[in-house]
């Protein structure tokens, strides 16, 4: 990745880079934090379409003096060009998928147990038009993250607010 000058790689690249290296750890020295305990690639949701990156970590919280099981899904979707309103709406229809498909998929995910669903999403691209980035974050409360390639430094991520 580290030769790649910006605007000559393809989207599969970045997923490729991200994929390699998800669970070890290293993206959060690179500005990307992730979370889960499992991670999904090419992740195909009927009648949704094919989600790059899919993480899912299951935890508890707690409510009125109980202990609530809960399983946090987070979605990555990456682009090679400037994210734009529809990427957001892509996202959208991904976690609204996730939500109305629940009851019918949660046994492969968590087996035999019943979990809280909480969802979430993270555009990835090296640039974000303003109206996407207010979308994104104050509508779907979705992170938004641009990337850089760098001769020095080779992919690093950082998160927009």
């Amino acid at each position: 990745m580290g030769n790649l000058i910006k605007g000559s790689y393809k989207e599969i690249d970045i997923e490729d880079f991200i994929w390699k290296e998800i669970a070890t750890g290293k993206l959060q020295k690179r500005g990307l934090e992730t979370s889960g305990a499992m991670y999904f690639r090419q992740l195909e949701m009927p009648g949704c379409g094919v989600m790059d990156i899919v993480s899912l970590s299951m935890g508890y919280y707690m409510s009125n003096g109980q202990k609530v099981k809960n399983i946090h899904i987070q979605v990555y979707e990456l682009k090679r060009g400037t994210v734009c309103c529809n990427d957001v709406g892509q996202l959208a229809r991904y976690i609204s998928g996730f939500k109305r498909n629940w009851e019918d998929i949660k046994d492969s995910f968590c087996p035999n147990d019943n979990y809280d669903l909480w969802i979430s999403g993270v555009l990835i691209g090296p640039d974000i038009e303003r109206d996407a980035l207010c979308l994104a974050i104050e509508l779907f409360a979705c992170e938004v993250v641009t990337f850089d390639v760098c001769w020095n430094d080779g992919l690093v991520f950082t998160r927009r607010d």
